[in-house]
């Protein structure tokens, strides 16, 4: 028997029509820049952007995690792991750039000021 969880993201994913994979990767891109859009007045928003994509991630494997024991009597360890990659890699390039971007832009206002 399936969970509610399962065939919630089957359900959504074949709306989608994307791989488990692919929509490992844009859905943590979209939360990443919604996140970051509606805090970017903070100087934190790629930090607040990037833990709000970890604990939805975390979230998700420990319920997919439930339904490997409840399938297989063991979690899919090498699934968690490469799903959390695809998850978080580009969210993690972002938030670097966005951090590395803002420190030349302030950098160049120092500057320019006598």
């Amino acid at each position: 028997m399936n969970s509610w969880w399962y065939e919630g993201k089957k359900n959504i994913l074949t709306h989608m029509s994307l791989s488990t994979n692919a929509a490992h990767i844009v859905l943590g891109i979209l939360l990443f820049l919604g996140v970051a859009i509606l805090a970017r007045r903070t100087k934190h928003a790629p930090a607040l952007a990037l833990v709000c994509v970890l604990l939805v991630q975390v979230t998700n494997e420990i319920l997919d995690c439930l339904d490997w024991i409840a399938w297989t009597g063991r979690v899919n360890w090498s699934e968690a792991f490469s799903d959390t990659v695809y998850t978080l890699a580009l969210p993690v390039l972002l938030a670097l750039s966005w951090k590395h971007q803002r420190q030349r832009w302030a950098k160049a206002n120092t500057k320019e000021q006598p």
